[in-house]
């Protein structure tokens, strides 16, 4: 024997959800007859309706009214009419209507038959003897044919005119798994019913859109694929819940078959995108294997949800989304209570949306399965939870970027930091010798290119290592930091003091005529000779230095530049030390002029070795 697992998987569904939950079976009503009376507003059906299954759709409206379908009937009770999944059937359900001889006049009542996802044709006792009946058909397929109202649920009038008793029966073509809730209500009710099922959806749908475009832009302006992946998800969801509520085919003339269609299209693409965003939102890599496996079986099932919409295996569909909403919640909860214990702030947040979204869709099932009374607005607080998800996912995604923006902004304060220490000589404070060199080869071609004047600067302590030797190293360090203090105090923002090695110290002077350079020298050297060392108690010592400026001109390379500097420094030392030497011009075969200055800062003129090469100096 051929077992049909489909049917099967199905049937075991229905009946543990049938008996797990409390309250689902209801007693028979006494009569399947309705009172209108004066009080009358509003009346689920689902308890005096009388119920008959027609699998293979034999039977015709004269077959129940008059043949032996008539007694087949047996009473539904319930608020709801519950449809068994496993194939397309066809199911008529019977109700009376009493009109009280106390009913306050009314022409017609509103019957909801709620999402549109099946073919109905209605049946009204009519008092003409030629037209027994008044017929009317309900579907998806055409808004002209979905009823009397414009509205997201089917219905049609009820005519009460004229008629003590009124017999009605309706004939569903089921395509799966539906629950169908039959409301009858008063043209006033019905009205406002309506009005407040508007504004709650036109609430939730703008909400979701300002979400939308709100992430949207942030996706532009930063471009951080985060947002573009809650943008689709939203996006998702939002088309999902429009087709399931009903709103698409008020707009569009579509069959049952592709309704469905996208219906299943957009939960599985949903499911999909949830699981990307959840991915990319708690950086899965770094967590343990067997979540990672969890959270890609959601997508297995969103991808199952996708393709078995598209290939039309609805009851597959309906089976896979059962899956879905019984495990993906708890692995997404579960995922975020492990992040939140990790330290993850954004994943309370997290948390708190898919708990809500649960709760929502969790009273919607109790609702639609009959555990709730069909007062509460199951569909309403469905939508409510799509609604505040989206909130707290846009908060926690933003909580996310700032600290991610707070960590970066961190992490580039440090690794500035750590370049600035690579730049700058430990005990100083200035510049170290590699910033030098690299600077100097800048400023060079910088001066070359825009035609400014440049001037180096190299200074030397005098007879630096008789100080060391006499007074130690710490004494002799104490003088190295007050010259580079002298140094620092003596120079622009702009220009650039350095360390270069042991007691040498350079200065580039950027844009800068020589008699400028010479000048800020000179001021340097005094400032340091004037100040008194004590290396030791009861003794006063003042320290010296010697200068040499180079100045570039457009020829020169960083290199050049540096050896004019070296040989006017040379010089210095060389006519005595605690002087300041120039050097314009770097031409050994013939004689150039320096300005010397003294200890007293007179300035004098000299000759430089003529036909000297370096090796000789």
């Amino acid at each position: 024997m051929k077992i049909n697992f489909t049917k099967l998987l199905n049937s075991i569904v229905c009946i543990v959800i049938l008996f797990s939950l409390p309250g689902i079976s209801c007693s028979a009503p006494s009569s399947s007859h309705v009172n209108i009376d004066t009080r009358f507003e509003k009346i689920n059906l689902g308890q005096y309706m009388d119920v008959l299954v027609d699998p293979n759709g034999h039977f015709s409206i004269f077959d129940i009214t008059r043949g032996e379908a008539r007694e087949m009937f047996v009473p539904h009770g319930g608020d709801g009419l519950f449809m068994m999944p496993p194939t397309r059937k066809i199911v008529w359900v019977r109700f009376t209507l009493d009109m009280n001889s106390t009913s306050r006049i009314l022409p017609y009542l509103n019957l909801e038959l709620g999402r549109p996802r099946y073919r109905v044709d209605f049946f009204q006792s009519s008092p003409e003897p030629s037209a027994p009946f008044l017929h009317k058909r309900l579907s998806h397929e055409q808004p002209s044919a979905r009823g009397d109202f414009n509205f997201r649920h089917l219905m049609f009038k009820v005519d009460l005119r004229g008629q003590k008793q009124i017999t009605c029966y309706l004939r569903f073509q089921v395509y799966g798994t539906e629950v169908i809730p039959m409301v009858l209500r008063t043209p006033e009710a019905f009205r406002i019913y309506t009005a407040h099922d508007h504004l709650l959806f036109g609430m939730a749908y703008g909400i979701m859109l300002s979400m939308i475009f709100y992430n949207l832009f942030l996706f532009l302006a930063l471009g951080r694929r985060e947002y573009l992946q809650y943008v689709l998800y939203i996006c998702a969801f939002l088309s999902y819940l429009f087709i399931f509520m009903g709103h698409f085919s008020n707009f569009f003339s579509l069959d049952i078959q592709t309704a469905l269609t996208l219906e299943y299209t957009c939960l599985g693409s949903c499911i999909i995108l949830g699981f990307l965003f959840c991915r990319n939102f708690f950086n899965m890599s770094l967590m343990a294997p067997v979540w990672e496996m969890l959270l890609a079986l959601i997508a297995v099932l969103g991808g199952g949800i996708f393709v078995t919409g598209i290939t039309g295996l609805f009851v597959w569909a309906d089976i896979l989304c059962n899956i879905a909403g019984l495990f993906s919640s708890t692995i997404l909860i579960s995922i975020g209570f492990i992040q939140w214990r990790k330290g993850f702030k954004p994943a309370r947040i997290y948390i708190c949306a898919n708990v809500v979204f649960t709760i929502g869709t969790g009273i919607f099932i109790l609702w639609v399965i009959g555990v709730l009374p069909t007062t509460v607005p199951g569909e309403q607080i469905l939508v409510l939870g799509p609604v505040f998800e989206s909130i707290l996912l846009s908060f926690s995604l933003a909580y996310k970027i700032r600290l991610m923006e707070r960590d970066r902004l961190r992490l580039s304060k440090s690794r500035d930091k750590f370049r600035m220490a690579s730049r700058m000589d430990g005990m100083t404070g200035l510049y170290n010798k590699k910033f030098f060199l690299d600077q100097l080869r800048k400023e060079v071609e910088s001066a070359f290119e825009r035609e400014r004047s440049l001037c180096l600067l190299i200074m030397d302590v005098d007879n630096f290592k008789l100080y060391n030797d006499t007074y130690g190293h710490p004494e002799g360090d104490v003088v190295l930091k007050t010259l580079a203090r002298v140094i620092s105090d003596g120079i622009r923002q702009f220009d650039y003091a350095c360390r270069y090695g042991g007691e040498e110290f350079c200065v580039i002077f950027p844009d800068t005529q020589p008699r400028d350079a010479f000048y800020v020298a000179e001021r340097i050297r005094k400032k340091f000779s004037a100040v008194a060392f004590h290396p030791r108690q009861d003794e006063i010592v003042g320290v010296t230095i010697s200068m040499g400026v180079g100045v570039g001109d457009e020829n020169d390379t960083e290199e050049t530049l540096l050896k004019k500097a070296d040989i006017a420094l040379y010089r210095a030392k060389q006519l005595g030390k605690n002087k300041t030497c120039t050097m314009p011009q770097l031409s050994f075969l013939s004689e150039s002029m320096e300005t010397i200055s003294d200890e007293k800062g007179s300035g004098v003129v000299c000759k430089e070795i003529k036909k000297a090469s370096i090796s000789q100096i």
